[in-house]
Protein backbone atom coordinates (compact mmCIF):
# COMPACT_ATOMS: atom_id res chain seq x y z
CA UNK A 1 0.00 0.00 0.00
CA UNK A 2 1.32 3.37 -0.87
CA UNK A 3 -1.44 5.76 -0.12
CA UNK A 4 -3.01 7.34 2.64
CA UNK A 5 -6.26 8.89 2.75
CA UNK A 6 -6.17 11.53 5.49
CA UNK A 7 -9.68 11.93 6.07
CA UNK A 8 -9.76 14.90 8.39
CA UNK A 9 -11.79 18.23 9.53
CA UNK A 10 -13.66 17.25 11.10
CA UNK A 11 -16.95 19.26 11.77
CA UNK A 12 -16.91 19.83 15.66
CA UNK A 13 -19.81 22.40 14.73
CA UNK A 14 -22.15 19.49 13.88
CA UNK A 15 -20.81 17.15 16.36
CA UNK A 16 -21.43 19.11 19.53
CA UNK A 17 -25.43 19.56 18.95
CA UNK A 18 -27.74 17.18 21.03
CA UNK A 19 -28.61 14.05 19.28
CA UNK A 20 -32.52 15.13 19.07
CA UNK A 21 -31.10 17.84 16.63
CA UNK A 22 -28.70 15.83 14.48
CA UNK A 23 -32.34 14.96 11.78
CA UNK A 24 -32.93 18.92 11.87
CA UNK A 25 -29.05 19.24 10.96
CA UNK A 26 -28.66 16.65 8.34
CA UNK A 27 -31.96 18.01 6.38
CA UNK A 28 -30.48 21.90 6.64
CA UNK A 29 -27.09 20.51 5.40
CA UNK A 30 -27.97 18.38 2.90
CA UNK A 31 -28.61 18.94 -1.01
CA UNK A 32 -30.71 17.52 -3.51
CA UNK A 33 -27.91 18.53 -6.09
CA UNK A 34 -24.90 18.25 -3.47
CA UNK A 35 -22.45 16.44 -5.92
CA UNK A 36 -22.81 19.53 -8.39
CA UNK A 37 -22.83 22.24 -5.88
CA UNK A 38 -19.84 21.10 -4.31
CA UNK A 39 -17.91 20.79 -7.19
CA UNK A 40 -19.31 24.49 -8.88
CA UNK A 41 -17.79 26.02 -4.95
CA UNK A 42 -14.71 23.81 -5.61
CA UNK A 43 -14.23 25.99 -8.71
CA UNK A 44 -15.15 29.53 -7.18
CA UNK A 45 -12.52 28.69 -4.44
CA UNK A 46 -9.62 28.27 -6.44
CA UNK A 47 -9.68 31.76 -7.23
CA UNK A 48 -9.30 32.57 -3.56
CA UNK A 49 -5.67 34.37 -3.69
CA UNK A 50 -4.71 31.83 -0.60
CA UNK A 51 -5.69 28.61 -2.84
CA UNK A 52 -3.93 30.24 -5.82
CA UNK A 53 -1.06 31.07 -3.32
CA UNK A 54 -1.01 27.40 -2.30
CA UNK A 55 -1.20 25.63 -5.81
CA UNK A 56 1.35 28.35 -7.14
CA UNK A 57 3.78 27.32 -4.58
CA UNK A 58 3.45 23.55 -4.93
CA UNK A 59 4.60 24.25 -8.61
CA UNK A 60 7.05 26.28 -8.19
CA UNK A 61 8.87 23.66 -6.15
CA UNK A 62 7.95 21.04 -8.88
CA UNK A 63 5.28 19.25 -8.10
CA UNK A 64 2.70 18.52 -10.71
CA UNK A 65 -0.90 20.12 -9.92
CA UNK A 66 -2.88 17.03 -11.99
CA UNK A 67 -6.27 18.70 -13.62
CA UNK A 68 -8.44 16.95 -11.22
CA UNK A 69 -6.12 17.45 -7.75
CA UNK A 70 -8.98 18.93 -5.93
CA UNK A 71 -11.95 17.40 -6.34
CA UNK A 72 -15.60 16.61 -4.87
CA UNK A 73 -16.23 13.74 -3.13
CA UNK A 74 -20.16 11.95 -1.47
CA UNK A 75 -17.65 10.71 1.93
CA UNK A 76 -20.57 8.56 2.40
CA UNK A 77 -22.76 11.04 3.50
CA UNK A 78 -20.81 12.06 6.71
CA UNK A 79 -21.36 15.49 7.85
CA UNK A 80 -18.40 15.34 10.28
CA UNK A 81 -15.77 14.83 7.94
CA UNK A 82 -14.92 17.96 5.41
CA UNK A 83 -11.88 16.43 3.21
CA UNK A 84 -8.88 14.21 2.50
CA UNK A 85 -5.72 14.24 1.14
CA UNK A 86 -4.36 11.22 -0.67
CA UNK A 87 -0.75 11.14 0.58
CA UNK A 88 1.95 8.61 -0.66
CA UNK A 89 3.29 6.46 2.15
CA UNK A 90 5.75 3.77 0.48
CA UNK A 91 4.86 0.49 0.86
CA UNK A 92 3.32 -0.92 3.78
CA UNK A 93 4.89 -3.56 5.75
CA UNK A 94 2.56 -6.90 5.40
CA UNK A 95 -0.45 -7.33 7.24
CA UNK A 96 -0.81 -3.85 7.54
CA UNK A 97 -4.96 -3.56 7.14
CA UNK A 98 -5.52 0.32 7.34
CA UNK A 99 -8.39 1.87 9.26
CA UNK A 100 -11.19 4.39 9.40
CA UNK A 101 -13.05 6.21 10.91
CA UNK A 102 -15.48 9.76 11.36
CA UNK A 103 -12.42 11.65 11.42
CA UNK A 104 -10.05 8.29 10.56
CA UNK A 105 -7.55 7.35 7.89
CA UNK A 106 -8.17 4.85 5.47
CA UNK A 107 -5.08 3.30 3.67
CA UNK A 108 -5.52 2.72 0.20
CA UNK A 109 -3.88 0.09 -2.34
CA UNK A 110 -2.57 1.23 -5.29
CA UNK A 111 1.31 0.91 -7.32
CA UNK A 112 3.44 3.50 -7.45
CA UNK A 113 2.62 3.80 -11.61
CA UNK A 114 -1.00 4.60 -10.19
CA UNK A 115 -0.30 6.94 -7.54
CA UNK A 116 -1.74 10.43 -7.89
CA UNK A 117 -1.83 12.83 -5.13
CA UNK A 118 -5.44 14.46 -4.67
CA UNK A 119 -7.66 16.49 -2.54
CA UNK A 120 -11.09 15.11 -1.99
CA UNK A 121 -13.64 17.81 -0.54
CA UNK A 122 -16.49 16.46 0.93
CA UNK A 123 -20.41 17.16 -1.04
CA UNK A 124 -22.24 18.36 1.91
CA UNK A 125 -22.97 22.32 2.56
CA UNK A 126 -20.73 23.52 4.72
CA UNK A 127 -20.69 27.01 5.04
CA UNK A 128 -18.20 28.95 2.56
CA UNK A 129 -15.54 30.24 4.89
CA UNK A 130 -15.74 26.41 6.17
CA UNK A 131 -15.13 25.49 2.78
CA UNK A 132 -12.11 27.45 1.79
CA UNK A 133 -10.08 26.67 5.30
CA UNK A 134 -10.72 22.76 4.87
CA UNK A 135 -9.26 22.62 1.32
CA UNK A 136 -6.29 24.89 2.53
CA UNK A 137 -5.78 22.52 5.58
CA UNK A 138 -5.16 19.76 2.75
CA UNK A 139 -3.05 21.75 0.03
CA UNK A 140 -0.60 22.74 3.49
CA UNK A 141 -0.56 18.31 3.41
CA UNK A 142 0.16 18.12 -0.28
CA UNK A 143 2.72 20.53 -0.12
CA UNK A 144 4.70 19.36 3.22
CA UNK A 145 4.79 15.70 1.06
CA UNK A 146 6.03 17.35 -1.78
CA UNK A 147 8.96 19.47 0.27
CA UNK A 148 9.50 17.11 2.86
CA UNK A 149 10.47 13.24 3.22
CA UNK A 150 7.72 12.46 5.25
CA UNK A 151 6.21 9.10 6.41
CA UNK A 152 2.27 9.79 7.01
CA UNK A 153 2.41 6.45 9.02
CA UNK A 154 4.83 8.21 11.65
CA UNK A 155 3.13 9.80 14.60
CA UNK A 156 5.46 12.37 15.40
CA UNK A 157 5.52 13.41 11.19
CA UNK A 158 1.71 12.89 10.80
CA UNK A 159 1.12 15.42 14.05
CA UNK A 160 3.48 18.23 12.55
CA UNK A 161 1.84 18.26 9.28
CA UNK A 162 -1.40 18.31 10.99
CA UNK A 163 -0.25 21.11 13.95
CA UNK A 164 0.87 22.90 10.80
CA UNK A 165 -2.53 22.68 8.75
CA UNK A 166 -4.84 23.14 11.91
CA UNK A 167 -2.82 26.26 12.40
CA UNK A 168 -2.49 28.06 8.98
CA UNK A 169 -5.79 27.05 7.53
CA UNK A 170 -7.98 29.46 9.53
CA UNK A 171 -9.77 26.65 11.12
CA UNK A 172 -8.49 27.74 14.57
CA UNK A 173 -9.89 31.41 14.16
CA UNK A 174 -11.69 32.34 17.09
CA UNK A 175 -15.06 32.42 15.16
CA UNK A 176 -15.18 29.14 14.89
CA UNK A 177 -14.05 28.63 17.99
CA UNK A 178 -17.20 30.38 19.27
CA UNK A 179 -19.34 28.36 17.13
CA UNK A 180 -17.82 25.18 18.95
CA UNK A 181 -18.54 26.79 22.39
CA UNK A 182 -15.15 27.48 22.85
CA UNK A 183 -14.55 31.60 24.43
CA UNK A 184 -10.65 31.62 25.55
CA UNK A 185 -9.26 34.25 23.86
CA UNK A 186 -5.11 33.93 25.70
CA UNK A 187 -3.84 31.10 23.78
CA UNK A 188 -7.35 29.48 22.94
CA UNK A 189 -5.25 28.83 19.12
CA UNK A 190 -3.04 26.94 19.97
CA UNK A 191 -5.34 24.95 22.43
CA UNK A 192 -7.40 24.26 19.57
CA UNK A 193 -4.76 23.25 17.09
CA UNK A 194 -3.31 20.91 19.50
CA UNK A 195 -6.88 19.44 19.73
CA UNK A 196 -7.78 19.54 16.01
CA UNK A 197 -4.09 18.13 15.18
CA UNK A 198 -5.37 15.17 18.32
CA UNK A 199 -8.61 14.16 16.51
CA UNK A 200 -6.82 13.48 13.45
CA UNK A 201 -4.12 11.59 14.82
CA UNK A 202 -5.81 9.60 17.47
CA UNK A 203 -7.52 7.99 15.10
CA UNK A 204 -4.50 6.12 13.24
CA UNK A 205 -2.89 5.98 16.23
CA UNK A 206 -4.76 5.80 19.45
CA UNK A 207 -5.41 9.42 21.79
CA UNK A 208 -2.42 8.58 23.90
CA UNK A 209 0.21 8.91 21.14
CA UNK A 210 -1.06 11.39 19.38
CA UNK A 211 -0.91 13.60 22.65
CA UNK A 212 2.69 12.29 23.17
CA UNK A 213 3.55 12.85 19.15
CA UNK A 214 1.64 16.58 19.39
CA UNK A 215 3.15 17.91 22.92
CA UNK A 216 6.73 16.81 21.47
CA UNK A 217 7.00 18.00 17.54
CA UNK A 218 4.28 21.22 18.67
CA UNK A 219 6.59 24.36 19.34
CA UNK A 220 8.77 23.60 16.55
CA UNK A 221 5.48 22.59 13.79
CA UNK A 222 3.60 25.54 15.03
CA UNK A 223 6.25 28.24 14.44
CA UNK A 224 6.79 26.57 11.09
CA UNK A 225 4.20 28.90 8.70
CA UNK A 226 6.11 27.87 5.09
CA UNK A 227 5.33 28.46 2.55
CA UNK A 228 3.76 31.81 3.99
CA UNK A 229 6.54 33.82 5.15
CA UNK A 230 3.90 34.98 8.05
CA UNK A 231 1.28 33.39 9.53
CA UNK A 232 -2.09 33.77 7.48
CA UNK A 233 -4.49 33.55 9.92
CA UNK A 234 -3.04 36.08 12.81
CA UNK A 235 -3.39 33.61 15.45
CA UNK A 236 -4.70 34.87 18.88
Amino acid sequence: RICLYITEGMSEESASLPEFLQPLAKAVLGDPDALAACESRLVQVQKDMTVKFLVGRLEKVGCAVPPDFMRCSPCDGNDRVTGGFLGRVGEASPGDSGSSGANGDAVSSASSQEYQPAIEMCAWKMPGTMFKQMLVHELIHAYDQCTREIDWRNPLQLACSEIRAASLSGECGYGRELVRGNTRWKGGHQICVKRRAALSVGMHHGEEVAQKAIEKVFDACYKDTSPFERHPAHPY
